[in-house]
């Protein structure tokens, strides 16, 4: 850029501003646009522009807030570098609690479900004897798109068995067995120990996933707390730290699909905790954490949401 230039290229324009809004002093940015041949008088202008440009101020306190923000999120995951999901047994209530759920820490719960009949009775042929000809709402993949389609339990266990693929077939949660009957009557087959859960809400607050192997449940994340409670089968559960939702963010722009994406993550240095839950134990994923489920067996799985003060319907970041 000669001396005598009196339009400032575009990059050095937008030069300008990152620095002057990241707090850089402004004599050095006028020096060094005078080192790329700006006349000062015009590099003085220019900073002048920027200064006085009535959104000026209000961004500068934005980015300050940002990298504020960026350097708690940065301590965190140097934090959690080192953490470990820790299993716990004979956990009590106010334990969970106090040590695991307002310190959104995930743990392990290996006999949350002990007392519970699911444990001996439930599995797929029993809901075929048992529900013989009673309707179900499954997911539906094998065309390609996603529908949600309705069968007799005893049919959709069969097709769990004969198709193809049965990865492309799977009772979700979103489907509120749960909550209507027949279904409803099972409430009585999951016992919670005490001071978990509200009682009031014990049925209303579990949802059923019901499934073959295979299935996958791509990353993401619950804005709200919830137990994982494996009635019987084996799944894998992957989980990232809400603290690194700006670098899984920054793999979903550049338009990674979800299979590959935690291996992405794997690769990149994001810290990925893996870890399998078998029958009768319950992972606690606290709110914000991302997670990828994949069914290593023929499974049902009950995830359990009624804690008191659960709603954070507010936490959205810009991630999956």
């Amino acid at each position: 850029m000669s001396s005598d230039t009196l339009q400032i290229a575009p990059e050095w324009r937008q030069w300008t501003a990152d620095n002057l809004l990241r707090g850089a002093d402004r004599d050095e940015v006028i020096g060094s646009l005078c080192e790329a041949g700006v006349p000062r008088e015009r590099a003085e202008e220019l900073v002048r522009e920027f200064s006085s440009a009535s959104l000026f101020a209000a961004a500068c306190v934005t980015v300050r807030d940002q990298t504020s923000a960026d350097a708690v999120l940065r301590l965190e995951r140097e934090r959690l570098r080192d953490f470990e999901i820790e299993r716990r047994a004979d956990l009590s209530g106010s334990d969970f609690h106090r040590h695991y759920r307002a310190a959104n820490r995930p743990v392990l719960l290996p006999d949350f479900l002990r007392d519970s009949p699911a444990l001996s009775r439930w599995s797929h042929a029993w809901f075929a004897e048992n529900f013989r000809g009673v309707p179900i709402p499954f997911r539906d993949r094998r065309s390609g798109e996603a529908k949600t389609s309705e069968l007799p339990v005893d049919e959709l266990v069969a097709l769990f068995e004969s198709t193809p693929d049965p990865s492309k077939v799977y009772s979700m949660s979103r489907n509120d067995v749960l909550r209507a009957p027949p279904f409803d009557s099972l409430s009585k087959d999951l016992v919670y120990p005490p001071g978990y859960v509200f009682e009031r809400s014990h049925g209303a607050s579990a949802s059923l996933w019901f499934g073959p192997a295979t299935t996958i449940t791509p990353l993401h994340y619950d804005n709200c707390d919830l137990l994982f409670a494996q009635i019987s089968g084996r799944k894998r559960v992957q989980l990232v730290a809400p603290a690194f939702d700006p670098l899984v963010a920054r793999f979903r722009a550049q338009h990674l699909v979800p299979e590959p994406l935690v291996e992405a993550l794997f690769a990149s240095g994001v810290r990925v905790h893996e870890l399998e839950v078998e029958p009768g134990e319950t992972l606690f994923i606290p709110v914000g954490w991302y997670h990828r489920v994949t069914a290593l067996s023929a499974s049902i799985t009950v995830s359990i949401n009624g804690f008191p003060n659960n709603h954070t319907k507010w936490y959205a970041p810009p991630g999956v």
